[in-house]
């Protein structure tokens, strides 16, 4: 075999190994895709809540016929508070169980802060500011209920700021049992009843601890 067919030979081999490459490439990013909602999955907050994770998303959204509250959580990556809510948010304690029975009850959705703005009532969500983490809940039009605060908060001027899943679910808990949602969430009526005593006295232990 002269020179040139030599490589002529090598020239179709390596094309051939690419094309392989390439096929085995895009057959694995299926794979890897499969069962994945578009979006930001390294920075969702649980992966068994099913997430609105975009304005845009959102924004598209026909709530006219829409019957669930909704629970808008405000986060970034580069945030100490936000990571150390998202690890405890990644647990799979029956804290974080109970969170995601009740998540079913709403249209779960987490903005990365620099989308809010993105959002067509983006003013809605920076009620008392734009620190973070906060979590705002609207009912099932999107109106923003602005008397749904955390109770427990660490900065009582911060009222939508959460550091802790106990707190989450119990503004879930306190939303479910409005009366508008109440009917369509009997089988958190016990759960209510039983997490409203604990959260009572999580906040006395709370307050006890702070005047130590």
């Amino acid at each position: 075999i002269q020179p040139d067919s030599k490589i002529h030979i090598t020239s179709m081999k390596l094309a051939n190994f690419l094309l392989v490459v390439l096929a085995v490439s895009s057959f694995s990013g299926v794979l890897v895709d499969a069962g994945h909602r578009p979006g930001r999955p390294e920075d969702t907050y649980s992966e068994f809540i099913d997430w609105v994770w975009t304005a845009e998303e959102f924004n598209q959204m026909d709530l006219s016929t829409n019957t669930k509250p909704i629970m808008f959580l405000i986060t970034t990556s580069s945030c100490k508070m936000c990571r150390q809510l998202k690890q405890e948010f990644q647990k799979q304690n029956s804290q974080m169980r109970e969170i995601q029975k009740i998540a079913k009850s709403f249209i779960m959705v987490h903005f990365i802060n620099d989308d809010v703005n993105n959002y067509k009532r983006a003013e809605d969500l920076t009620v008392d500011g734009t620190y973070i983490p906060r979590i705002l809940f609207a009912d099932h039009q999107g109106n923003v209920m602005k008397n749904v605060v955390n109770g427990m908060a660490m900065h009582s001027l911060y009222h939508y700021f959460y550091s802790d899943p106990t707190q989450v679910r119990g503004s879930m808990i306190q939303v479910v049992r409005m009366p508008q949602y109440a009917g369509d969430n009997a089988q958190h009526a016990a759960l209510n009843r039983k997490q409203a005593a604990k959260l009572k006295q999580e906040k006395r232990k709370k307050q006890f601890d702070d005047e130590l």
